[in-house]
């Protein structure tokens, strides 16, 4: 029987995200050293996202044909569910690729760390339409491991609010030219007054690493401590690529078309 083609690709079923017993799982693509290229369901914290991998949460987000240039957006977030009866809690790194996630941590009877999309900063109180129920506090973060915090210091609201939306898992479409009501964006908070929101638009070219040519792209997301880079030659995340990165740091600021040629500096 001859050998396969290092370059053919496997394309499973169509599998949603899913948890098994309280273990979250990830839908990666990824590219092997022999040329294969695997899709599959994995726990979350065996995901490891990079050029040749790439790991998402989008429903279906594995379909691409190949990881998508850059993988600039990845972050670690710990993994954890403790319950308050428990003495011990060992939790988990994973590494999601989306900028659509952010880190997350919410405590009541059980305390969560986790990954979320359009997450949602909360402090503990009353429930405005449900008087009779506590909302339980809820931290939001999108820099390395910043879920961590203990549960004193991890809750203090909203510092910023930005929209989310990654056109290279669900197309340009809405992301490029922002339309709020696309189903692929997302308004999101932070609890971190260090970040700021961001938009990324690179134009098509070729991965230095891979060698894959990618097409336009267009991230809106949150970027901590973000500087802004004019139209040209743009390093962020381990990536190079010809476009532009612009921060501002208002509420659901990151809606405009990104304006060539004008001055660095946070807006």
């Amino acid at each position: 029987m001859p050998s396969p083609s290092p370059r053919l690709s496997c394309i499973p079923s169509p599998i949603r995200e899913a948890s098994v017993r309280g273990t979250p799982f990830v839908l990666p693509i990824k590219v092997t050293p022999e040329g294969w290229t695997i899709r599959a369901l994995v726990p979350a914290y065996e995901c490891q996202s990079s050029p040749y991998e790439f790991c998402c949460n989008e429903v279906y987000c594995n379909h691409l044909p190949s990881p998508p240039l850059p993988a600039l957006t990845s972050l670690k977030c710990t993994v954890s569910k403790c319950t308050k009866s428990r003495e011990t809690c060992i939790p988990k790194l994973t590494t999601i690729s989306s900028a659509t996630e952010s880190c997350s941590a919410r405590f009541g009877e059980d305390g969560y760390r986790y990954y979320k999309k359009g997450c949602q900063p909360t402090i503990s109180g009353i429930d405005q339409a449900y008087p009779w129920k506590k909302t339980e506090p809820m931290h939001c973060c999108n820099s390395p491991k910043c879920n961590i915090e203990p549960e004193a210091n991890a809750f203090k609201g909203i510092a910023i609010q930005c929209y989310t939306c990654d056109s290279r898992i669900t197309g340009l479409e809405g992301c490029m030219l922002f339309d709020e009501s696309s189903p692929h964006v997302y308004k999101a908070g932070s609890s971190s007054r260090e970040e700021s929101c961001a938009t990324i638009i690179g134009l098509t070219g070729r991965d230095s690493v891979t060698g894959t040519i990618y097409p336009d792209f267009a991230i809106r997301t949150f970027i901590p401590k973000c500087v802004n880079q004019n139209w040209g030659t743009v390093s962020y995340g381990g990536a190079t690529f010809w476009g532009r990165i612009e921060c501002c740091a208002n509420h659901l600021c990151n809606k405009e078309k990104p304006k060539k040629g004008s001055e660095n500096g946070t807006e």
